[in-house]
């Protein structure tokens, strides 16, 4: 087996969360400031989403049990600390009320 094929950035969701990166920095102004800061970017909580779909991971809870199991997803990811279930569902919540519109609009134009 070669290096470039154990190489983390061959693999699939390493190249969407790529994407994700790109796609976000299009919003980072857009985005009302008010309260306390976020300590888990809107960024992270998406490409845990897309962790979550890709291993068709069914609970918040059982993706914060494989997050903390698996280091490259962590990395990846960017998660300095792994979300608690509670925060998962509270984010994912907001971000489907303010975020999903955005997003869907900028992939489509």
């Amino acid at each position: 087996m070669s290096l470039a094929r154990l190489s983390p950035r061959n693999h699939p969701l390493y190249q969407i969360f790529h994407c994700i990166d790109n796609l976000m920095m299009r919003f980072v102004d857009r985005l009302p400031r008010r309260g306390k800061p976020k300590r888990f970017s809107d960024a992270e909580i998406l490409k845990c989403l897309v962790y979550q779909v890709f291993y068709r991971i069914r609970s918040f809870r059982e993706l914060e049990w494989k997050l903390t199991q698996d280091y490259w997803a962590r990395r990846s990811i960017g998660l300095k600390a792994i979300p608690d279930h509670t925060t998962l569902c509270r984010r994912v919540k907001q971000m489907e009320e303010s975020l999903y519109a955005k997003l869907y609009e900028e992939i489509l134009t």
